[in-house]
């Protein structure tokens, strides 16, 4: 069995999980199926708008729909590897990865953002189009405000590799072995 980095669902069903070699793996509620995978590339993330409007990115800039029914590739803008992903909504999707890439789809296709590093963003996540933040090597933390990306002093040289609200709180996890820190603005 491929190793599994990422997962994503809208419940107890309609669960995916991706992995090396392009594993995309589907749960219905009953019984994991793999789907024949339409890219060699190992697959890092994955987040959906919907069951039906799913996004995977991974290895060489891919980047991966599935409409429901089945993955396409979708032209990327970089060959960069794209670590995490993650939307406000179908059409405000975004892509971090390896040397600062960070990307954006509009729900048309995909745009190179300046993100004003060159470090490997591991995590990216939200609470709306314009409050998105990305965290990644040596304590570097992004924010996006709707217009641009900033920097935010984080004072932690740990190696960020995801992000998270929750409970009203943002969280962030370093790793291996760093802990998890709270943000405060």
């Amino acid at each position: 069995m491929a190793a599994l980095y990422g997962i994503w669902g809208s419940g107890p069903r309609d669960l995916y999980a991706v992995g090396d070699s392009g594993t995309l793996l589907q749960y219905d509620g009953s019984s994991w199926r793999e789907t024949a995978p339409p890219t060699p590339y190992s697959l890092y993330a994955v987040w959906g708008a919907a069951p039906s409007n799913v996004f995977a990115v991974g290895d060489a800039g891919t980047i991966l729909h599935h409409n429901g029914l089945s993955w396409q590739t979708m032209e990327s803008p970089t060959h960069e590897a794209l670590q995490a992903v993650w939307g406000s909504g179908p059409d405000n999707v975004f892509a971090a990865g390896s040397a600062g890439t960070i990307l954006r789809f509009d729900g048309t296709a995909w745009q190179i953002m300046d993100s004003g590093t060159d470090v490997l963003l591991s995590g990216i996540q939200g609470t709306g189009p314009d409050n998105v933040y990305a965290v990644g090597a040596s304590g570097t933390l992004l924010h996006y405000d709707g217009k641009g990306w900033l920097p935010m002093r984080s004072h932690i040289t740990a190696n960020f590799t995801a992000i998270s609200p929750q409970l009203g709180r943002w969280f962030i996890v370093a790793g291996p072995r760093e802990g998890v820190f709270r943000l405060r603005r």
